[in-house]
């Protein structure tokens, strides 16, 4: 017989559980559970209980502390699914409110499968505009295809697949044109990128559909006057303000400077070329009626681009083919390449511009929050200048953040700049890298960058989107002009 002190298995499990319960770590609850959400840092488990506690909760703290969890890092998938249900619960329209400005910068990539997944899994079809939105913004290392991308597939769900063109007409015609400006540019974005083109041709030609609406109407002087369409939302803000009537002096010469242009350059221009033609207007009309196989030859004489020194930098570890050679690069480039950088060989022969270049260079280097750049544009009477604006955020050296006031101004103007001034020796960084061309692919600017080779020389890259580059060579700081340090 077993002696009567040893305690018997059952009497053993229940001192274990209450002995559990007596330990601080074991509560079911947490003494300030509003404290614990608001930390991204807690742990999951106490953000869990603390979800629990505040479950009856609907005051307004409790609301904003879900609309963090639900949106920002930090938080496991288990507390952010309590989190959404919750807020659908306690206020669907906040959760809708949040989720419309964080989804398309997302960039909690699981999350956000999940969320465009429970959007459709709970028929929700008030979140269409935000998944259209989303959808349209550029996804950091997606490279399947558009239609692979979770707001898609949710659209897809909600809609049927097949509809899911009509439901992006049918929102760009419908939305508010003050309040959902935004919506519409993407839906027409989306639109042209997924194969419907010749229906947004088709709108446009029908001056019957929506007639007051001031959208459409600068979409149909464009492809009237120009014959151009814009393809993304950028294009879109662009047109629209090239459109406003203090601009109505360039819209006039842009017409003017077009006509001018062989019938087969003519039919194929995009908006980032109207501003060269301008310029080629002003400067050497020549290079209007020239089409890109006449231009090639011009160019590849003067940057002479055989046999001299291509300076690039390093793509190791990237995918895809990097070049800068205008020989392997001459059937791929357009009418406004072409004209564009020969008018950058014209603009690097100035002295009093390469003296401007080389002393925002120089002032760049000495500056390690901020990448230094701007635009430069070609006034009335043909004469190049170069416009310097601060950036909207400072902090790094590598890159440049650019404000809305050069965007204002950079739909004349002929390019974009920036430069890649770390150090005077600064070979290894010259051209345009992934977050340039990332820059290039939204904006379809026209670009330039110019990178210290050494002290007194600059390398110059012309780009644009598609990672397109060419090496235009180097300028040779002008004479009884220092630099600005040591170069270190």
């Amino acid at each position: 017989m077993l002696p009567t002190a040893l305690p018997t298995a059952l009497s053993l499990a229940l001192l274990l559980v209450l002995s559990g319960a007596m330990l601080p770590g074991c509560s079911a609850t947490v003494d300030n559970p509003m404290a614990v959400l608001q930390k991204s840092d807690s742990l999951p488990s106490s953000q869990q209980k603390a979800l629990a506690q505040l479950e009856a909760d609907d005051s307004a703290a409790y609301i904003k502390a879900l609309r963090r969890i639900v949106s920002q890092p930090g938080y496991t998938a288990p507390v952010r699914q309590v989190a959404f249900t919750q807020l659908k619960q306690k206020d669907p329209q906040a959760l809708q409110d949040t989720l419309a400005i964080a989804l398309p910068r997302m960039d909690m990539l699981e999350w956000r499968r999940e969320l465009c997944e429970r959007f459709a899994d709970e028929k929700m079809i008030e979140m269409t505009p935000t998944l259209i939105n989303a959808w349209a913004y550029p996804m950091a290392g997606w490279i399947r295809e558009d239609k692979d991308r979770p707001e898609y597939k949710a659209l897809a769900a909600l809609h049927g697949e097949d509809r899911v063109p009509d439901v992006l007409y049918q929102a760009m015609l419908e939305s508010n044109p003050i309040t959902q400006a935004n919506l519409r540019a993407r839906c027409w974005e989306l639109l042209w990128k997924t194969g419907s083109r010749e229906r947004l041709v088709a709108l446009v030609q029908n001056e019957s559909v929506a007639p007051d609406d001031a959208f459409l109407a600068d979409l149909r002087a464009s492809a009237r006057d120009l014959g151009i369409l814009p393809r993304n939302r950028e294009e879109i803000l662009w047109l629209r303000s090239l459109r406003e009537p203090k601009r109505s002096d360039f819209w006039r010469d842009a017409i003017t400077a077009t006509k001018q242009m062989a019938p087969e350059v003519r039919t194929q221009l995009e908006l980032r070329e109207l501003p060269v033609a301008v310029a080629a207007m002003r400067i050497d009309s020549k290079l209007l009626s020239a089409t890109p196989k006449q231009l090639y030859p011009q160019l590849e004489s003067r940057i002479k681009s055989e046999g001299r020194t291509i300076h690039s930098p390093s793509f190791q570890g990237y995918s895809g083919h990097f070049t800068e050679s205008l020989y392997q690069l001459r059937d791929e480039l357009k009418w406004g390449d072409f004209a564009a950088m020969l008018l950058a060989c014209d603009m690097t022969e100035q002295p009093r511009v390469v003296k401007h270049l080389f002393d925002v260079a120089d002032r760049d280097l000495m500056d390690r929050s901020t990448e230094y750049g701007g635009v430069i544009e070609v006034d009335a009477e043909g004469r190049f200048a170069v416009r310097e604006f601060r950036p909207r955020v400072t902090g790094s050296d590598m890159r440049f953040e650019a404000p809305q006031e050069m965007f204002d101004l950079a739909y004349t103007s002929l390019y974009h700049f920036h430069n890649h001034a770390q150090a005077y020796q600064n070979v290894q960084y010259a051209g345009p890298h992934m977050g340039d061309f990332g820059y290039a692919e939204s904006t379809r600017a026209n670009c330039l960058v110019f990178t210290f080779i050494d002290k007194n020389t600059l390398n110059v890259d012309f780009y644009r989107y598609g990672r397109t580059v060419i090496d235009l060579g180097t300028l040779t700081r002008p004479t009884g002009t220092d630099g600005a340090g040591s170069g270190g």
